[in-house]
């Protein structure tokens, strides 16, 4: 089951995408898929649910893991963006994957790191204690957030030093 990791930011899987009586209940507004397979619930367009795909893949070979960080890195700012200005004005958003476990965590908890401020050993173990199911370590992922991290600390200093 999706759980709320902020008011308003659900972390799920591809079940809670799929299970009308869960987006309804949650008053969910916009479904962020963040897989290259996983087809839309065909409610969500009755229902007045915006749907977005984030192309990510779980299928990768080592020779292009550069590449494969890179793809999710690039994408994370727009993202943030996009949920931030949903959250604003009050939407409620599912965040999925297969699992819930690697690329909806990431993009969450990348999403936490720029509205917080916070570092990425802090965000995720917030959200390990409220969604046990995610799993980051030693993962692709892992990687992408790390790379975020220090590109939220670097504006964080162009910041300081210019204030």
């Amino acid at each position: 089951m999706a759980i709320e990791i902020i008011t308003g930011l659900y972390l799920g899987s591809k079940i809670d995408a799929h299970n009308i009586n869960f987006l309804l209940s949650r008053k969910i507004n916009v479904i962020i898929n963040t897989s290259n397979e996983i087809p839309f619930f065909k409610e969500c367009e009755k229902a007045n649910i915006q749907c977005i795909r984030v192309p990510v893949s779980d299928n990768f070979n080592q020779s292009k893991k550069e590449k494969h960080i890179n793809e999710y890195y690039y994408q994370l700012p727009e993202l943030c963006k996009f949920i931030d200005n949903k959250l604003t004005k009050c939407k409620n958003i599912l965040i999925h994957c297969k699992y819930g476990k690697f690329r909806s965590t990431c993009l969450v908890i990348a999403y936490l790191m720029y509205k917080l401020q916070l570092p990425l050993n802090t965000i995720y173990k917030i959200i390990r204690t409220k969604y046990p199911l995610c799993k980051l370590k030693k993962h692709i992922y892992l990687d992408t957030l790390i790379k975020w991290e220090e590109e939220i600390n670097n504006k964080k200093n162009i910041n300081n030093n210019n204030g």
